[in-house]
């Protein structure tokens, strides 16, 4: 080893420190590795456990979720009421629930009128399914299918018994979706309630994460339930001017899975076809102008007018919108999957707000290379480098 000596006269080592600062160098990167691999597992068995109680306290969280998304429509109006008309808190959050009470009960005796107007024409649809069976036998039989075989098959199709237990399950789902509305209602009244009594005096927060949350999360939900309304709308005009059965409520269930991303319009363009094939009165044109004019309203509003408007609102990887339409369909079924894409925004701003947690929330936003470290920049020793005006330890005091 050579000594030397710098400005000031003091002896260095000058050769063998080479190998001390590969192996430091090495230990590092050993360490940095073995930490960042006990983060991930212990996220993920977080996920795991926090996964398993969501689905455990479904029938609580589901109904304070969509209280809270409630609160967010409900708050603007309540703070009109106030400010314009000077109603008084309870007042005129008692005028918002029985408005928002008035409108889904409304929605409910329509949706409840078309399953009773289904309900009555069983036979009809019955007798029209075993026509439409006969004619696809005759035409397989013409391409060597045994005729009897088919029609014996076909004839043990309980079309009538099939319906009827799909609205037994429908009047029950209907029945707990009362039960949830109550509840949300009580949820919503103790939210609005808790807000600030002066509108004028309440703080405006800009900065923190509940604020980033609520602002993309409503601008998301004002955006989605126009266009989802207008998409509503649109396949509602449609049927009726087709004189397809219940288009009221292929109309409601369009507008609902307008939610679901990308599945949500293939899934309310299909729902009609069955009914439409067992309707005697429904030709081929027809058929093909259901599917086909929902389908071009989809592409008109979800692919060219959504994009414009909404932009990336949530900041999410499309693939990540499909696993987590996946994952929140397992914990809360159906309203999780409504809810996936707001939800998985705020997991994703929570995550990206702790430096632990960060490259998982860039993974969600598309980054596949957050937890490679490309995005911080080393030395030549392996020390992360810092900003020119940031102190060093080393560096002489002035």
């Amino acid at each position: 080893m050579k000594d030397e000596l710098d400005g000031n006269g003091v002896a260095i080592a000058v050769g063998g420190s080479t190998k001390g600062k590969g192996r430091v160098k090495r230990f590092k990167d050993l360490r940095s590795e073995a930490s960042r691999i006990n983060t991930v597992c212990l996220i993920a068995i977080a996920a795991v456990l926090i996964a398993m109680a969501l689905h455990y306290l479904e029938p609580v969280m589901v109904p304070l979720v969509l209280a809270v998304v409630l609160s967010y429509v409900l708050a603007p109006i309540v703070d009109a009421l106030r400010e314009v008309l000077r109603f008084p808190k309870e007042l005129a959050i008692g005028v918002a629930l029985a408005a928002t009470f008035g409108v889904l009960f409304s929605l409910g005796l329509l949706i409840t009128s078309s399953v009773r107007e289904l309900l009555a024409d069983l036979n009809h649809y019955e007798n029209r399914f075993k026509e439409f069976t006969g004619a696809l036998a005759d035409q397989l039989e013409t391409r060597g299918v045994d005729r009897g075989t088919i029609r014996s098959q076909l004839a043990e199709v309980p079309i009538a018994s099939m319906i009827a237990r799909f609205t037994t399950g429908f009047g029950a789902k209907l029945l707990e979706v009362c039960e949830m509305t109550f509840l949300i209602l009580i949820f919503v009244i103790y939210i609005l309630q808790a807000r600030s009594s002066n509108v004028r005096d309440r703080p405006v927060r800009t900065r923190g994460l509940i604020p980033q949350v609520e602002k993309r999360i409503k601008k998301y939900l004002f955006l989605k339930s126009l266009l989802s309304l207008a998409m509503g709308a649109s396949a509602t005009l449609i049927y009726a001017f087709l004189r397809v059965h219940l288009a009221f409520l292929f109309g409601v269930i369009t507008f609902l899975f307008n939610f679901l991303p990308n599945i949500g319009a293939v899934i309310a363009t299909m729902l009609p076809i069955p009914l439409m094939l067992v309707n005697p009165s429904v030709g081929i044109t027809r058929l093909f102008l259901a599917v086909l004019l929902p389908t071009l309203v989809h592409v008109l509003i979800g692919g060219v007018i959504e994009p414009k408007v909404m932009g990336d609102s949530l900041e999410l990887h499309p693939i990540v919108v499909m696993l987590c339409l996946i994952f929140w369909g397992m914990v809360w079924s159906l309203p999780g999957m409504l809810l996936a894409a707001p939800l998985t925004a705020a997991v994703k701003i929570f995550l990206e707000s702790a430096e632990t947690t960060r490259p998982l929330g860039r993974v969600l936003g598309g980054d596949l290379d957050a937890f490679s470290g490309d995005s911080e920049t080393e030395d030549d020793d392996g020390d992360l480098s810092l900003p020119a005006d940031s102190p060093r330890g080393d560096s002489p005091s002035k």
